[in-house]
């Protein structure tokens, strides 16, 4: 039997006693089609699409979803007490009340959830990224600051330290006073003549 085409009805046709009504059939004229698209669009039903949507007796929306003011009103079986076994839709009439059950809700959380998950790894990727580049120019920095360092102890001359800093004991000046002389040294040593010294101040040859 066909059923309510609205989400999450479960209503048939012949078993609830229900009125049901055709959804409106697009190639029939342009009016038609803008009916259709706006019974499709509150029906919130994924499996019609206009551009697909192809006409069946068996494509019904049942009473439940029409506002009261939609359905023609039969005055004489009212003026009489009768209430009317079959309604009738008014031109124009759209299916407006139509709520998203668990399903459309439970879709809505799963998209929501999943754009929540990728943009979280998303972060995360581009953190990752960013520790990555930081550690990277760390260890370059490290290299080439221990490079030179090296390079400059390779190239750093040594210093040396004087004679006189080694020796801090030994005197400048040298003294003949304390050297000993052998008596065979003596003897050929030159001797040495001492001028005398005149009273002008000039000495005598």
């Amino acid at each position: 039997m066909p059923s309510c085409q609205a989400i999450n009805c479960v209503n048939e046709r012949g078993k609830c006693g229900k009125s049901f009504f055709e959804i409106p059939d697009p190639l029939k004229s342009s009016e038609k089609r803008k009916l259709c698209k706006l019974w499709i669009d509150h029906l919130r039903n994924d499996k019609l699409k206009i551009e697909t949507f192809v006409w069946s007796k068996g494509r019904v929306v049942c009473e439940e979803h029409f506002e009261q003011d939609c359905f023609e009103r039969n005055l004489m079986a009212e003026s009489l007490g009768f209430k009317s076994g079959r309604l009738t839709l008014k031109p124009g009439a759209v299916p407006t009340l139509v709520k998203p059950g668990p399903g459309v809700a439970d879709r809505q959380k799963e998209r929501t959830s999943t754009k929540i998950f990728q943009e979280k790894r998303r972060k995360a990727q581009l953190r990752s990224s960013v520790t990555a580049f930081v550690n990277t120019k760390e260890k370059s920095s490290n290299k080439r600051t221990l490079s030179e360092s090296t390079d400059s102890k390779a190239t750093k001359p040594k210093k040396f330290k004087s004679s006189a800093a080694v020796h801090p004991q030994q005197s400048d000046d040298i003294s003949f006073e304390n050297v000993p002389v052998h008596a065979e040294q003596h003897d050929k040593l030159p001797l040495l003549t001492i001028p005398e010294i005149l009273p002008c101040g000039h000495p005598c040859e």
